[in-house]
């Protein structure tokens, strides 16, 4: 064995990596859309609950002005009865009485009035989400024809590297080639093949022993770090591997 076996699955590894990166483009492309659509379902609900608001203090209201209409209606009563009184009891009460429905009147009308406002106000933010989900459907609508032509060019980057990883699978040593494909479940786009830098695992930092630094540099045995389960290659495969 020699550093050469090891080229081309240090050449798959870069092929992957640069997979790994066009699939990081699409999924920050794909979070453009779902920042949007998100931000939209928050607004449809807020304006649901809006409107909600609105029917309960339209209803709130519409009640207060019954009732206000009632207190009219009593002290127009009493004012009737008050030029009829024949005694200074009854003017007592009958001003007792007015004073009592005049009050609930007052309060009445300033509730009503503050019902008002807030329908103002709640009519005002509905109309301000209305307009926001208007605008962002347009925005929308744009930015997903950007998405969908870049992550169309993505995808066939992805496609051509696939490709040519796979042409490359078929040719690799098959000496190396299950180890690396074990290594590769569980470190796919995150370098599958470490090299020894100083004794120490490049990836995970793990000390080899001795005989296995040795093993890794004079290539005598295929060998993997105790500490991640990388496949270990020697300098000279990294460097004929950047040589090309």
């Amino acid at each position: 064995m020699n550093a050469e076996n090891f080229r081309t699955l240090l050449e798959i590894q870069s092929l992957e990596n640069l997979v790994a990166k066009h699939n990081k483009t699409i999924a920050s492309e794909t979070s453009r859309i779902t920042l949007i659509e998100e931000e939209r379902s928050s607004k449809e609900t807020k304006e649901c609950l809006l409107k909600k608001q609105l029917e309960q203090c339209k209803h709130t209201a519409s009640t207060a002005e019954k009732k206000l209409f009632d207190y009219e209606k009593s002290l127009e009563k009493t004012n009737e009865h008050a030029l009829l009184v024949t005694s200074q009891g009854q003017a007592q009460a009958i001003q007792k009485e007015l004073l009592k429905l005049g009050e609930e009147k007052n309060k009445l009308e300033d509730e009503i009035l503050s019902f008002i406002e807030q329908q103002e106000q709640l009519e005002s933010e509905i109309q301000a989400c209305q307009n926001y989900l208007q605008g962002s459907l347009e925005t929308l609508k744009e930015i997903q024809e950007e998405v969908d032509k870049k992550i169309f060019s993505e995808k066939k980057s992805i496609a051509g590297l696939e490709k040519r990883i796979k042409s490359l699978d078929e040719q690799a040593p098959s000496a190396l080639k299950s180890l690396f494909s074990e290594a590769n479940k569980n470190y796919r786009y995150r370098n599958p093949i470490a090299f020894l830098e100083k004794g120490y695992c490049n990836q995970c930092h793990y000390a080899a022993n001795k005989i296995k630094e040795k093993a890794v540099d004079l290539l005598t045995s295929v060998e993997t770090c105790e500490g991640c389960g990388r496949l270990l290659a020697p300098q000279t495969a990294k460097a004929a591997h950047l040589r090309g």
